[in-house]
């Protein structure tokens, strides 16, 4: 399952079709890192957030979700305007469809 955390509503519609085109995946959506929180769990694979978000930023969910135990590991893909680097990989945007598809067909080993 893929986690796609972005305010913009916009951006996480796009990353949906984004994904929609390399392949079958589950996700779920959140609009803020505290939202994203309350939906992770060990079904998550893969999370895709922004970083500058209200109520919790992205920066703040990464390093929440570092600390968290769970009992499998999964990958962060930061999309943002800013360079990010406690993630294992990052987007800026704006970004092209061929770099993301590349990027989580990377991080999910596809």
């Amino acid at each position: 399952m893929i986690l796609i955390v972005d305010d913009d509503p916009a951006i996480r519609k796009l990353i949906i079709r984004l994904l929609q085109k390399i392949g079958e995946f589950e996700y779920v959506e959140a609009e803020h890192g505290q939202d994203a929180l309350m939906k992770c769990n060990d079904s998550v694979d893969l999370v895709i957030t922004d970083i500058d978000m209200p109520i919790m930023s992205g920066d703040t969910l990464i390093k929440t979700l570092r600390t968290m135990s769970t009992k499998k590991e999964f990958r962060i893909l930061v999309v943002s305007t800013h360079i990010y680097e406690g993630a294992d990989a990052t987007i800026q945007k704006p970004f092209s469809a061929l770099e993301f598809q590349e990027k989580v067909r990377n991080l999910l080993g596809k």
